[in-house]
């Protein structure tokens, strides 16, 4: 039986991945108050949610057939979208070893899991250490979009503490009242104003490169990663406890995020074009409204018609088949990690 509430989480985020593509697709998008302060507050615990979640139902089971369709999303995705953008005029350089805009997420997911037997295994060390890799991760030099290792090494401790709390704390936030919810949803908006207060870097939020290109001192730096992780865990504490255990819309949403996430990407290159003339007069506070609520009804839009049964079923079901029928041939004692 799904877990209603996971899913509908899965649904919010989703959504507001689209939503955040969107509002970048906007001519100075981090320059304007309105728009600045809506991304800074999705980016600053979207991922890590999205993160924390993935590591909720990671499992060793059947660990190589996960990792196989993985690694077929991301090689049929990078040659769609590099076909998608040079229809569009602006092919970017291609890398097999550098996922492109989106799909570093996949190439996050293929390093996390391969821990899963790890983490099972150590839970409260793999915890500690994931965290203290999260937090020095900047302090590498070589930790940038390469391999997405950046992003692997800064969001693992989500994954890591997702799969070995995420149970509980799903469990334990259903017997909370509304209102607390709601209250904890107020708190963790008010670090996430101090970061657009503050006017922080979106570098930082994005997590993809190290401190020397933030061009911050390293204490400074490990202190700044400290507190991002620490907000992004509020949030996610927050969001677990306002949603209700109700198969709804956003429901549906997060159970087939997975076709959202790939494909909406491809309606992000469509309308930037549009949204950019759209808003091409400037930036002012009514049309700053107009664009981010433009662009949410435009991420519901775009969220439910990728959530419909057969585009999700088409993105899917085939990289599934595939990786189930190339690990048929292996070895029984091969498909499976082994037991300790």
């Amino acid at each position: 039986m799904r877990d209603n509430r996971l899913d509908g989480a899965k649904g919010v985020l989703i959504v507001l991945v689209v939503l955040g593509h969107l509002l970048e697709g906007l001519d100075g998008e981090w320059e304007d108050g309105l728009v600045r302060l809506t991304l800074t507050c999705i980016y600053a615990f979207h991922m890590p949610a999205f993160v924390f979640l993935a590591g909720v139902t990671a499992k060793s089971k059947r660990l190589l057939e996960r990792l196989l369709t993985f690694a077929v999303l991301l090689v049929t995705f990078q040659c769609l979208y590099y076909l998608a953008e040079l229809w569009a005029g602006d092919p970017f350089a291609w890398s097999w070893t550098t996922p492109h805009w989106i799909l570093w997420f996949l190439l996050g997911m293929i390093g996390w899991t391969l821990t899963v037997p790890l983490v099972e295994r150590f839970p409260r060390t793999l915890a500690i250490v994931s965290v203290a890799v999260s937090i020095s991760a900047g302090l590498a030099p070589f930790a940038d979009y390469e391999f997405s290792l950046s992003r692997m090494l800064v969001f693992w401790p989500f994954f890591v503490l997702g799969r070995v709390a995420g149970p509980r704390l799903l469990k334990r936030t259903t017997l909370l009242p509304t209102w607390t919810g709601v209250g904890l949803c107020a708190v963790a908006l008010v670090p996430m104003l101090t970061l657009f207060i503050a006017d922080i870097s979106r570098g930082w939020l994005y997590g993809s490169k190290n401190f020397d290109y933030l061009d911050t001192p390293a204490l400074q730096g490990l202190l700044i990663r400290f507190c991002l992780i620490a907000i992004a865990l509020l949030a996610i504490f927050a969001l677990a406890a306002v949603l209700p255990d109700a198969r709804n819309a956003l429901a549906v949403m997060g159970e087939r995020s997975l076709s959202i996430y790939l494909l909406h990407g491809f309606a992000v290159i469509a309308l930037a074009p549009t949204l950019t003339e759209l808003f091409d007069g400037g930036y002012g506070h009514a049309i700053q409204i107009g664009a981010v609520v433009l662009c949410a009804c435009a991420a519901l839009g775009i969220a439910h018609l990728l959530a419909l049964r057969p585009v999700h079923r088409a993105v899917a079901v085939p990289a599934k088949r595939i990786a189930t029928t190339a690990t048929a041939f292996l070895p029984p004692g091969e498909r499976r990690p082994n037991r300790h």
